[in-house]
Order: C-alpha cells, then structure tokens, then sequence
C-alpha cells in the first residue's frame, strides 16, 4: 500500500490490538483465531480492515466445579556450528608472515565460546476458573523465560488475563469485563 496501513487489523475478543500485544498473548488462553481476508467478511471494519483482519478469541469461564490447569515446557538451545577461528597464538604466526603490525597483549581467547552458552527456554501457565449459571470466571498467569545463546540475551514475559462475566434479571443484563496485561523484561548488553 501507498501511504496506507499495511497490517492487518487485529482483535482480540472484539478489542483492537497490536501485533505486539499479539506476541505477548500465550498460546494456552486462545480459543480460536481466525483470518478474514475476503472483501465481504472485512466490510464491517470498513477500511480500517482493508488489509485483512485477524479475530482472535481468548478462553472463558465455564459454569461448573472450580477447574485448574497448568501448561508448561522446557527447552534447550545451542549453536550448532560456530566458525574456526585462529588461535592467539596462530593469529600471531599469520600477521608476522604478512608483516602486518597488530596490539598483541598475549591473549588467547576463544571468542565464539566467551560470547555464547546452552541457552534455556522455560514457558509456564496456570489458569483456574469456575461459576455457576449466572456467572462464571477465568483468571490464567504466563511466564515465559528465554536465556539466549548469546549470553547477554535475555528475555522474560510475564501475562496475566482475567475474564468474569455476570447474567441477571432473567439474562436481560449481561457484564463481562476483560482485563489482559503484560509485562517484558529484555537485557542486551
């Protein structure tokens, strides 16, 4: 597009979002997602929808016993394959052949294991939710925690969703209140 917005609107439980806070949402509290890409199933967004429109819809409260869940992962990282590197005292040998002047402090650090490490992946959920007839809640708390390859990166996420939703007067009153917030922690040093 010209000039125009080239992203697709996003929603979540019919609120507009961005793709951040997209990334941010984890996987355990979607219901279902659905791309609307066609002219006919964009129209009710009129042009705000013209690059397409993403409906995503979380979990809810079901009416019943008190449920628990728990979700989580654990992974590993590691690099593959790192270049050959001179050693010091090889690097020494090359620039004395070349003639080539160097500050050489008598080091010999093998760069590529100084700068990465095993990295860890953790990803941990917890919901609970529960209610009756008339009303029903969820509440459901993320961690993600990513210690990358490369030892100064570092990433955590912490979410937290609420949902609650109350019928009365014979459902003719209906609440719901929606309350998702998160939190990011980077360290790149």
């Amino acid at each position: 597009t010209f000039g125009g917005r080239a992203t697709p609107l996003i929603l979540l439980d019919d609120v507009e979002i961005s793709t951040s806070d997209l990334n941010n949402l984890p996987a355990e509290t979607i219901e279902s997602f659905s791309i609307l890409k066609d002219a006919s199933e964009t129209a009710q967004y009129g042009s705000r929808g013209a690059s397409g429109v993403i409906e995503v819809a979380t979990k809810k409260g079901k009416g019943g016993a008190f449920s628990i869940s728990y979700d989580g992962s654990f992974g590993v990282e590691a690099v593959y394959k790192n270049m050959k590197m001179l050693s010091g005292d090889d690097f020494r040998a090359v620039a004395s052949e070349r003639n080539i002047d160097i500050l050489d402090l008598g080091y010999n650090t093998n760069f590529p294991d100084e700068i990465t490490r095993t990295g860890i992946v953790q990803n941990h959920h917890i919901a609970l939710g529960g209610g009756s007839e008339t009303s029903n809640y969820r509440a459901s708390l993320g961690v993600m925690d990513w210690d990358g390859v490369v030892r100064t990166n570092d990433f955590q996420n912490f979410t937290v969703k609420l949902d609650i939703a109350q019928r009365a007067f014979n459902d003719r009153l209906k609440i719901d209140l929606g309350v998702f917030g998160s939190l990011q922690k980077n360290r790149y040093l």
